[in-house]
């Protein structure tokens, strides 16, 4: 039975993500590895929004095409990302990731914060968190750029 419902989850996302388009323009999620975490979460010049799944997670079923029709309207803004907490015990541990189907955003070397789902489960509530998480990024970075201008002209 489990290797049906697993068997049944890889189909739904190579489906799904049969058509990507990557380096940060992407036009449907990025598949987070052990091999590749560096590289598309930690090394990428847009934030990252990280969808965290357990294969056996009904909400997994429901959210994941969600995810992957909203992830248009953001290229070249957020990179949306996707991960199996099953297979990938290294990144979870790096990311601090306490339990499954979480959102996280990332940006760079930095962390963002965690929202689990919950207030998530529609097309308009996940754009406006996005929307909201642009907002919020942009004035986390204007902050710490007049904080590094405070700073240069102490010295």
């Amino acid at each position: 039975m489990v290797y049906k419902k697993q068997l049944l989850s890889l189909f739904l996302l190579f489906s799904v993500l049969s058509n990507n388009v990557h380096a940060d323009g992407e036009q449907a999620p990025v598949v987070i590895t052990e091999a590749n975490f560096e590289q598309e979460m930690l090394e990428s010049k847009i934030p990252v929004l990280l969808y965290s799944y357990d294969v056996d997670s009904a909400l997994h079923k429901t959210f994941l095409p969600l995810f992957t029709k909203i992830c248009p309207e953001f290229t070249g803004q957020l990179k949306f990302a996707i991960m199996n907490i099953d297979e990938n015990y290294d990144v979870v541990d790096k990311l601090n990731i306490m339990g499954e189907s979480l959102l996280l955003m990332h940006k760079g070397q930095e962390y963002g914060y965690y929202q689990y789902f919950g207030n998530v489960l529609t097309k308009t509530s996940l754009r406006l968190a996005c929307r909201n998480t642009l907002k919020n990024l942009k004035q986390y970075d204007q902050q710490h750029a007049d904080h590094d201008d405070e700073d240069e002209d102490s010295e």
